[in-house]
């Protein structure tokens, strides 16, 4: 293989991966409404900077990032409009009741244990004889 050739190869390799990872993050944003939000909401500075981190060493630049903003601002007023809503996504955040994830409490998962079927006399003489 020629040094052009191995150039190309290294070149088409990073382009996959670009595209691979680019996908990745797309779909991660996309698929949660949520996070969505949170993106257009911080802004297309903030954006830049954490795609770039995302995607660090990746054949990509301002103009990728830009493109990827006006995708997301365009889905959101795609799903805005689904949702018949007219909402900016500060807006949408401002709404949205976020449930904080905690830990089970010892008492709920006390409750959550389930009992043995096999307590009831009619069960045990089911699967025992």
């Amino acid at each position: 293989m020629q040094h052009g050739e191995l150039a190309d190869v290294l070149r088409q390799n990073a382009v996959t991966q670009a595209r691979e990872v680019i996908g990745q993050i797309m779909h991660g944003i996309l698929s949660d409404d949520l996070k969505h939000a949170e993106v257009l909401g911080g802004g297309k500075t903030l954006w830049r900077n954490n795609f770039f981190a995302a995607t660090r060493g990746l054949p990509v630049n301002e103009d990728v990032a830009d493109k990827i903003w006006f995708y997301f601002e365009a889905q959101w007023n795609v799903k805005a409009r689904n949702q018949g809503h007219t909402l900016t996504p500060k807006q949408w955040l401002d709404k949205v009741e976020v449930h904080e994830q905690r830990p089970p409490t010892e008492r709920e998962i006390e409750d959550g244990w389930e009992h043995e079927v096999f307590s009831d006399e009619e069960h045990r003489r089911k699967y025992y004889n």
